[in-house]
């Protein structure tokens, strides 16, 4: 949901009002990082439009942005706010405030999960344990893989140590048997 408030609407319009016909608003948007969205605000070109965009119809004009980013967005608010004779686009993101376990899940299933693919494996979220310790289980080329305490302390753990520094620790679960699907 993109909120715009009246002010704003008068001065996106008046500021599209000297582009040519068919010239609207893109809000490019960008993880900086691990929890700051930052916005842009530019001109886009109705040629530009395609699927990768989410269109906000407005009286005047229409606001596109990347689909991508959008689904971790709540509300956009823009508004003018008035500073020594000039005025400035004040915009501010609510983002969706997802719970951990899904944000890490999500996280183990695009990021590492990808990595171990190329050995034939996975791994699965458990659960997270009140004292902040996550608990994990492999499965494929990685259960029983004589490796998979190295990978699992120094390339997933750091992994979400790094990206999820309320987490202390990790832990795996799994009942390790080498058998031919292990990778080593």
């Amino acid at each position: 949901m993109i909120i715009i408030s009246k002010s704003a609407k008068h001065y996106l319009s008046k500021l599209l009002s000297k582009k040519k016909k068919g010239t609207n608003i893109k809000l490019s948007i960008e993880n900086k990082d691990k929890e700051n969205l930052t916005c842009q605000i530019k001109y886009f070109d109705k040629k530009e439009e395609n699927f990768n965009y989410t269109k906000f119809n407005f009286i005047d004009f229409k606001v596109y942005v990347k689909k991508n980013i959008f689904i971790y967005i709540k509300k956009i608010k823009i508004d003018i706010e008035s500073k020594s004779l000039k005025d400035e686009i004040i915009i501010k993101i609510f983002k969706k405030r997802e719970n951990l376990k899904n944000r890490i899940s999500n996280f183990i299933k695009y990021k590492i999960n990808s990595k171990l693919e190329y050995h034939g494996g996975f791994v699965e979220l458990i659960d997270i344990k009140e004292n902040m310790f996550v608990i994990l289980k492999f499965f494929g080329g990685c259960n029983g893989c004589s490796m998979a305490k190295v990978t699992l302390k120094e390339g997933i753990e750091k992994e979400i140590k790094k990206n999820f520094p309320n987490i202390k620790g990790v832990i795996d679960i799994t009942d390790h048997i080498h058998s031919e699907s292990s990778f080593y």
